[in-house]
């Protein structure tokens, strides 16, 4: 695995009062999955088996690295950035523990605590948003990095990823 329960800190901080236990079992569920969607299958099998035997080519560690890259889309001159599959795969699996397991679930829906006597406060999720699409707009730097230095990467056959307001 690329990321591990002890990558979630800082802006990913989980608490362990809100089930981080169920944090590694995300990540399993998730990461290869993502990697297949981003690269291809044999292309993330490849990756995998480079950073597990931490012998990733210069061609592959630039896919962890953060980047900043200039390339056109339809003809118009567009900035990429990606913060590198690390972080990718942090954001996206961030996204995906945030709504269904930040909270507690109760007969009336999910909710959050307040420290300051337990008072229900609304939750519009607008940050699991804001995680999978900063995870998206890596995913798409990455993609478009590969595909302007593609014959560094004769195995990419990765898909598409959109942003979205609603997951």
């Amino acid at each position: 695995m690329i990321v591990t329960t002890a990558d979630f800190i800082d802006k990913w901080d989980i608490s362990i009062g809100f089930g981080s236990g169920k944090l590694q079992e995300y990540i399993d569920e998730h990461e290869p999955l993502i990697l297949a969607e981003l690269l291809g299958a044999d292309f993330a099998d490849e990756i995998q088996t480079e950073f597990d035997a931490g012998t990733l080519t210069p061609e592959n560690q630039a896919l962890f690295d953060k980047i900043y890259f200039n390339a056109d889309v339809y003809g118009e001159n567009r900035l990429f950035v990606s913060e590198g599959i690390e972080i990718m795969l942090k954001d996206f699996i961030y996204s995906h523990y945030y709504v269904t397991n930040l909270g507690t679930s109760t007969s009336q829906g999910k909710i959050k605590m307040k420290t300051e006597g337990g008072k229900l406060v609304s939750d519009d999720y607008t940050d699991r948003f804001n995680f999978y699409n900063s995870g998206v707009k890596t995913y798409k730097a990455i993609q478009k990095y590969i595909e302007e230095n593609e014959e560094d990467y004769p195995l990419y056959k990765g898909i598409s990823k959109e942003t979205t307001w609603l997951i």
